[in-house]
């Protein structure tokens, strides 16, 4: 009897152990895609959209564009976005303009654009991926946001 439990417990700890919150850093510079995924990032947000931000990671772990499934652009992920997931962004959101950032916890699937490439034109990086000038090869399509606040 004691060995059932044993290894029932064995079973459930090792499904709550791919359960984990992995911080964003922690990725590498080319995440997984189409894995359903928990991370503690820093979010960025404007006019043109949000994004989990890579610039402390030093080289670690690359840019992406938050997506959300359903919307245009995101492409199809087999979940929906959690029902209080844009309430809880929206203190952060900048629709009219202005910037603001965010440290959160949040569920969800990365993505990348097969085919990605970037060039310069007039200076600027542009591309066939994700972001206002498709300058990322990736994005993240966001299923919940578990946690949420300023950042320290």
């Amino acid at each position: 009897m004691q060995l059932i439990r044993f290894i029932v417990f064995a079973a459930c700890s090792a499904c709550f152990a791919n359960a984990q919150v992995l911080a964003y850093c922690s990725l590498g510079t080319t995440p997984r895609a189409g894995v359903s995924v928990s991370v503690r990032v820093r979010l960025g947000f404007t006019m043109h959209g949000a994004y989990l931000l890579s610039d402390k990671c030093a080289g670690k772990a690359p840019a992406a564009e938050l997506l959300f499934p359903g919307y245009p652009g995101a492409p199809e992920v087999p979940f929906d976005l959690a029902k209080d997931a844009l309430q809880r962004l929206g203190p952060f959101l900048r629709p009219a303009g202005g910037a603001s950032e965010a440290c959160a916890t949040i569920s969800g699937e990365f993505v990348t654009k097969k085919g990605f490439r970037t060039y310069r034109v007039e200076g600027n990086l542009q591309g066939n991926g994700f972001g206002p000038q498709g300058a990322l090869q990736f994005g993240f399509v966001l299923k919940s946001v578990d946690e949420i606040g300023g950042c320290k």
